[in-house]
């Protein structure tokens, strides 16, 4: 009851002055002082008959105070006939007919996520509703309310587990391991992780979350599971039974036992076995006496490990609602009925493993996976028939191996989201869309959009070369010369960092911009220059501007470091700054080692050659450059190889 509390409390801080009259009422309910509540109450009402706020008292002094939910709900309809839009009463009527009436808590919730569009507690409810029926379409509102409620663990740990229910489970680990990041000490989210890192193999990671979550709840019959089951696979026999098995596993659906694994390891190991004899009984008979062996060792093993680690407290059997319902706010005189109404949601909220609409729709998928029939015809074609095997086995073998990966977009989402974060930056100021920056870069992005360049060239910015690499996606962002000006990286097609001169002029921020421009130029084939010709184009553009320290900073990101203070104290010579600064032409070289460009003026006269290494400006040759008589040497030589490649 108290998360209630603590609801309206906040909800009061953001409403007009007169609404910090039910705080006051709230303070006196929550204390059980419910008689001055009720005159206080009746006071609101005598004061402005025709206000909603007396009205919207008394409701809570019904529901929280005297557990009449009947009462509470007649008040609550005068509340919402002075108000329409009370957002608090609008709360509590989803709370009134929580468990009571689908419908009318499913109308509540729509006028919740009408008038208050950014709560992530109404598309929450409405999940919980729609689960019911069909998981696919409660997902997109739990989806919703992750979104919104992207700093709760409850909303983002909820998601993930209906993307486990729906076999996203490499969705349901990021979101697990962001609701952590939230709140490391949600044990229920914490269990939800070990069990799924167990389902996919990455044992280690399952074991320290298993004792993570068995510090935390000692007493807990679910986290002492968690650590029997986990635990053992700190042997490297067990560990390789047991991740075999998981190979075979596709037969079986809901949460993978550790007696499911053993099972599909031997029912897996003999399909793999019974090629073999077409070669030898004997060799095939063997083989399968070693898989049981292998089995038996990893029981005992098991076994033995499990005895000798000491789980501590003995295990208490407790209803499993009774560990996760919050105390109510009046304890005293609490009827049985409307403990049974608070307790309903709650337990749906954290007790997933019986969370009976969930496991119905989970039992439906009965197929059996390809895979198992694909393998032992993989493995024959192998042995008798080499030919086949060289045109097509493969292909088979690999045809559904992807089918737990989701293919890599073509990035029109990201864009799209990009284009509406541009289209939202005004010239006056910003405020940040959760839905389209990430919240932990929120902070960060209104600074840089304060920097009246980084905004207008953030404005201006036209959307170019998409990369995914499989964890984050970038979008290269160039002007109207398709000049490279930043790069954009995306992650849950929110906008999460951005890379270039003066967004990020920190070392490591310097080093992944030059990484993932090598990303680029790999997945593009970049060739001829184009990158080079492009920073070389940053560096003029860095040295042509008044303000030293946007110049300094814009050059220093693509000059090598050893080589900065010599190239700032030669452009300290004005001839020599400005014939860098005029050059409008540039031919490209390639000799095997380094890569040089030769700059022209507008009247075709060579006005220098830099050298080029690993995408950074390393050296300059050419008049006013040259710093010894070899560069001298170095410079004839390279226009000599400039004139030979222009002639071929």
């Amino acid at each position: 009851m108290a998360f209630l509390a603590d609801f309206f409390r906040e909800r009061v801080k953001m409403i007009s002055t007169r609404i910090m009259k039910f705080e006051a009422l709230m303070k006196l309910v929550d204390s059980g002082e419910i008689a001055a509540a009720r005159e206080l109450a009746t006071s609101y009402v005598e004061a402005q008959p025709r206000g909603f706020m007396g009205y919207l008292c008394w409701t809570y002094v019904a529901f929280f105070g005297d557990r009449d939910l009947d009462v509470a709900n007649g008040y609550l309809e005068e509340t919402l006939r002075w108000d329409p839009r009370c957002e608090e009463a609008i709360h509590l009527g989803v709370l009134i007919w929580a468990g009571r009436d689908d419908a009318k808590e499913k109308y509540y919730i729509e006028q919740g996520m009408r008038y208050a569009t950014r709560e992530a507690f109404y598309p929450y409810r409405m999940g919980l509703l729609l689960e019911k029926q069909s998981l696919k379409e409660a997902a997109i509102y739990f989806e919703k309310a992750a979104v919104l409620g992207s700093r709760d663990a409850e909303y983002v740990g909820k998601y993930a587990v209906v993307m486990d229910k729906l076999g996203q489970k490499k969705v349901a680990r990021e979101y697990l391991k962001r609701a952590l990041g939230l709140d490391p000490n949600h044990v229920e989210n914490v269990r939800r992780l070990a069990q799924l890192s167990y389902e996919v193999g990455d044992f280690k990671v399952a074991r320290d979350l298993s004792e993570q979550a068995l510090a935390l709840a000692p007493n807990d019959s679910e986290a002492q599971r968690l650590v029997r089951q986990a635990y053992p696979t700190r042997n490297w026999l067990v560990a390789l039974v047991r991740r075999i098995g998981l190979f075979f596993a596709m037969l079986f659906r809901g949460r993978m036992t550790t007696a499911k694994m053993n099972t599909s390891f031997v029912i897996g190991m003999i399909i793999v076995c019974l090629p073999l004899f077409l070669i030898s009984n004997d060799v095939a008979k063997v083989t399968i006496v070693i898989v049981f062996i292998m089995l038996l060792a990893s029981l005992v093993l098991s076994s033995i490990i499990v005895a000798r680690r000491q789980l501590g407290a003995a295990v208490i059997a407790k209803p499993k609602p009774a560990q996760v319902i919050d105390k109510p706010v009046i304890i005293k005189d609490e009827p049985a009925k409307v403990k049974v109404e608070k307790a309903e949601p709650i337990v749906e909220v954290r007790n997933q493993e019986v969370n009976k609409p969930l496991s119905k729709v989970q039992a439906t998928n009965k197929k059996i996976s390809p895979k198992i029939i694909i393998i032992p015809f993989v493995i024959l074609g192998f042995i008798g028939f080499w030919n086949m095997a060289n045109d097509s086995s493969n292909d088979e073998f690999f045809s559904d191996s992807d089918d737990s990966y989701e293919e890599f977009g073509d990035g029109s989402e990201e864009i799209s989201n990009f284009t509406a974060v541009q289209d939202s930056v005004s010239e006056d100021m910003y405020e940040p869309d959760d839905a389209l920056v990430d919240p932990f870069f929120q902070e960060e992005f209104v600074e840089l959009m304060e920097d009246s360049d980084l905004k207008e060239q953030f404005r201006a910015g036209i959307t170019s070369d998409f990369f995914d690499d499989g964890e984050r996606q970038y979008i290269k962002v160039v002007d109207d010369e398709d000049k490279l000006l930043f790069i954009a990286a995306f992650q849950d097609y929110m906008l999460q960092k951005i890379y270039g001169a003066g967004w990020d002029d920190t070392e490591v921020g310097k080093s992944d911009y030059q990484a993932i421009i090598g990303l680029f130029d790999e997945e593009f084939d970049t060739g001829n220059g184009i990158l080079d010709k492009a920073h070389l184009k940053l560096i003029q553009s860095g040295v042509a501007n008044e303000n030293v320290e946007t110049q300094r900073s814009l050059v220093e990101t693509f000059l090598d470091s050893e080589f900065q203070d010599a190239f700032f104290a030669i452009v300290e010579n004005t001839n020599v700054k400005e014939r860098f600064v005029s050059s409008v032409d540039f031919v490209y070289m390639n000799d095997g080692d380094y890569h040089y460009i030769q700059m022209l003026d507008g009247g075709g006269e060579v006005t220098g050659i830099a050298q080029f290494d690993n995408d950074l400006l390393i050296y300059m040759y050419g008049d006013g450059w040259g710093q010894s008589i070899d560069d001298e040497e170095r410079y004839m030589e390279l226009l000599d190889a400039f004139n030979v490649q222009g002639e071929e």
